[in-house]
């Protein structure tokens, strides 16, 4: 019986809830225009995918490294003003959002609410194109508090930093497991502390270390997982290396992953030659790159860096 009404309750509740959202898109659109609700509709669900993309991505990259940033919404914004990401999001805006409607949603679907303004006529109120936090005295104070109210469990514990600060701890975060573990088995099959000329050294015989790795895993796979294994940490552990050593650094990329970079500021990606060294045992082509951007041979990590997670 109470199923039954609570059933009955959500249906009446839900319908009213939808004829509210009505009224207000009417109001609205009176206010401003039909097409500017439209527009502003439109962009929701962009915005949404680009803040969910931001806190996984980039906000998760920095906790990763113990740190949190200290202009949460100064990042998103800085994301959405990159090149590369206006790009993307703008083609998520070409198509109305697919929405399938159901007698028990608090909101109409979009296309519902956009034709329920097909009638209105243009509004007569010049176009005003400045965001809303053109209302807010202090925008940035209000929205960053505001973030920082969102923040939840162990983010809130975390040193916050500026995003400069933040790139070459998350960087070297990102590639630690790799890098560890390549360290830890290379070390052992040398019988001394590893260098990037101790890891290439085993790159000749990278079946016997590939093997080590994945023993040390403790997974049996195929030769050619373990041979993408194999690429995937000792690509980590010398872009760790180089960092360490300081002639490379790493640079965040708010229209992609973050990169590795030499002094003249050019990206540096040792996984190709690496790919060709373990496929051909051919390091000739990886010792090269590593002389172009002035990396030592005898560069490496830190024994406290390959045995802390």
């Amino acid at each position: 019986m109470f199923h039954g009404y609570a059933l009955l309750f959500l249906l009446v509740s839900q319908k009213v809830s939808r004829d509210q959202e009505y009224e207000a898109d009417a109001a609205a659109a009176r206010l401003t225009s039909a097409d500017a609700l439209v527009s502003a509709l439109r962009e929701l669900p962009v915005l949404d995918a680009a803040w969910d993309h931001y806190l996984a991505g980039y906000v998760g990259w920095a906790a990763n490294a113990g740190v949190r940033p200290r202009a949460v919404v100064g990042g998103f914004q800085r994301m959405l003003a990159d090149d590369a990401r206006a790009e993307t999001l703008s083609q998520l805006r070409e198509e109305d959002p697919q929405e399938k409607p159901s007698r028990f949603d608090s909101h109409p679907t979009f296309a519902q609410r956009k034709a329920a303004l097909a009638d209105f006529r243009p509004s007569q109120h010049p176009a005003d194109h400045r965001p809303a936090t053109a209302l807010l005295a202090n925008a940035d104070d209000v929205m960053e508090r505001a973030t920082e109210a969102m923040l939840s469990g162990n983010l809130t514990s975390m040193p916050a930093l500026p995003w400069e600060e933040i790139t070459p701890l998350a960087g070297q975060a990102m590639v630690r497991p790799g890098a560890t573990q390549a360290h830890q088995v290379a070390t052992s099959l040398l019988g001394r502390e590893a260098t990037i000329d101790g890891v290439i050294a085993l790159l000749d015989d990278s079946t016997r270390f590939a093997s080590a790795l994945t023993e040390s895993l403790g997974e049996t796979v195929e030769a050619d997982t373990a041979a993408a294994l194999l690429t995937m940490a000792v690509d980590a552990y010398l872009a760790a290396a180089a960092v360490t050593s300081g002639r490379l650094s790493w640079q965040l990329n708010w229209g992609g992953d973050v990169q590795l970079i030499d002094y003249a500021g050019s990206v540096v990606d040792f996984g190709p030659a690496v790919r060709a060294a373990i496929e051909n045992s051919d390091v000739a082509a990886l010792r090269t790159q590593l002389g172009k951007v002035g990396v030592p041979g005898d560069a490496g990590i830190e024994s406290s860096h390959a045995l802390v997670g």
